[in-house]
């Protein structure tokens, strides 16, 4: 399914995207050279916001840290919050993560086998603060995926793993969206990856 945005940079008139939500999570964006947007390393750095219209807003960890978005969004979560992750060994989101429990919010979330039978996987602690955890088996292939629906009506995705090195060295590209076209494809790939994937146990 293919969803049309219209993205729009600061002082610019905007210009159409296609955001192809896809079983591989695959996100493509094309900025035109008239959206003023500069390059890694360019004299665009003082915008805090690569791009940003009323439903989506793509942040570059050059302007804002992936890992403070995301511990945002987990802190205005209610309900519920879905992940499919594929790599999680950043400690620092492990305290948002409890306190989202401890407010009586459901958390899921989908790891990559591999990734979390790894030494410093947080997938044990996840389990122990009382997250329900799956693991994608690793004969059917890297869980490379990355997304997270918060209550429903929120979904973030890009390169970003929770990951030290996605929130302190690497240069990560972050969406956070609130179509409810885009957010329903993604929760249907949610339940076919998780019915698909493994329980993990406790401790």
């Amino acid at each position: 399914m293919d969803i049309k945005l219209r993205v729009r940079a600061a002082g610019t008139s905007g210009s159409a995207v296609t955001v192809a939500a896809l079983a591989g999570c695959v996100l493509v964006l094309i900025w035109p050279a008239a959206a003023g947007i500069a390059a890694p390393g360019g004299n665009n750095a003082a915008a805090s916001d690569l791009a940003a219209t009323e439903n989506v807003v793509a942040y570059l960890s050059l302007q804002r840290n992936p890992r403070d978005v995301t511990i945002a969004a987990l802190g205005e979560a209610t309900s519920s919050v879905t992940a499919v992750i594929y790599k999680f060994d950043d400690p620092v989101l492990m305290a948002p993560i409890r306190a989202t429990i401890e407010r009586g919010v459901q958390v899921q979330v989908l790891l990559d086998g591999k990734e979390a039978a790894k030494k410093k996987s947080q997938s044990a602690e996840l389990v122990a603060a009382g997250a329900e955890v799956r693991i994608w088996p690793s004969d059917q292939g890297k869980l490379h995926a990355k997304f997270v629906i918060i209550d429903g009506v929120q979904a973030l995705t890009g390169s970003y793993n929770w990951s030290r090195s996605g929130g302190d060295e690497n240069v990560e590209l972050l969406i956070v969206d609130t179509d409810r076209e885009l957010i329903g494809a993604l929760q249907e790939h949610f339940g076919v990856l998780w019915a698909k994937s493994l329980p993990i146990s406790g401790p």
